[in-house]
């Protein structure tokens, strides 16, 4: 029963990891359901909003700590009977973390005040065909100064310091350390290349794409001020070297 996503290799290597990290999320899932016979115990189960989610992807090579859908992509499932979430409806959304608490207002008839961030999508959760909310997601890696941005057909990363791949593609527990400088721009069309093994940045048939999704991160890049704009920014590495360097003058 072990399964193997496809960006890894299928070796024994894999598959004793991928082991482990299915029997954790096993006593997780076991732990969660504790949570949810304590709510309906107690009486509470329809008239709370249960949220399960996640902070990243799966820690495992070329998802956490990279801008590739394993990485990015979290879980979210929600239940509501009383504001009519429940019965296993799955909504094809494109939505981020700051969505969240917008949402949240409008399921229990709270006006979402002006300073807070966000797009609900409420509205759209008990839809048999929900409407978009978003054109595209966006998001960062900041140890090595990505960026990216994310429609329901394509990826487009932007590298603002040196980033590094796997060399080898799916990726070999036994060969991680076999890496590779990728590109500055890297461009992945989703549709095509769901895994995001072929970079298509600079190709002819997708300039007009990637000029476009350039244009839509610099956008959203100013909207939230991001640091970059104004030059690199100092990583932590950085200022413990100068603190070290001070205190040993």
């Amino acid at each position: 029963g072990v399964e193997i996503p496809p960006y890894l290799a299928d070796t024994g290597f894999s598959r004793n990891a991928m082991a482990e990290y299915q029997g954790s999320v096993k006593r997780m899932d076991a732990a969660v359901g504790t949570i949810l016979n304590a709510l309906r115990e107690s009486g509470l189960e329809d008239d709370t909003i249960f949220i399960f989610t996640t902070d990243h992807g799966i820690e495992m090579p070329r998802a956490k700590w990279f801008l590739y859908d394993p990485g990015i992509s979290i879980a979210l499932i929600m239940r509501y009977p009383n504001g009519g979430l429940s019965g296993g409806r799955e909504c094809d959304l494109l939505v981020s973390n700051v969505d969240y608490l917008p949402t949240i207002l409008e399921l229990v008839s709270v006006e979402t005040p002006d300073p807070v961030e966000g797009l609900s999508f409420a509205g759209e959760l008990q839809k048999e065909i929900p409407d978009p909310v978003r054109e595209a997601v966006f998001g960062m890696y900041h140890k090595t100064q990505t960026r990216y941005v994310r429609t329901d057909r394509f990826k487009l990363i932007r590298h603002f310091d040196t980033a590094v791949d796997f060399a080898e593609l799916p990726v070999r527990f036994e060969e991680m350390m076999n890496q590779r400088v990728v590109n500055r721009v890297e461009l992945f069309d989703l549709e095509s290349d769901p895994n995001e093994f072929s970079n298509v940045a600079d190709q002819p048939e997708y300039a007009e794409e990637q000029r476009r999704l350039d244009g839509i991160l610099w956008d959203w890049m100013e909207s939230v001020n991001d640091p970059l704009l104004s030059g690199p920014v100092r990583t932590p590495s950085y200022e413990a070297a100068i603190r070290d360097y001070l205190k040993s003058r």
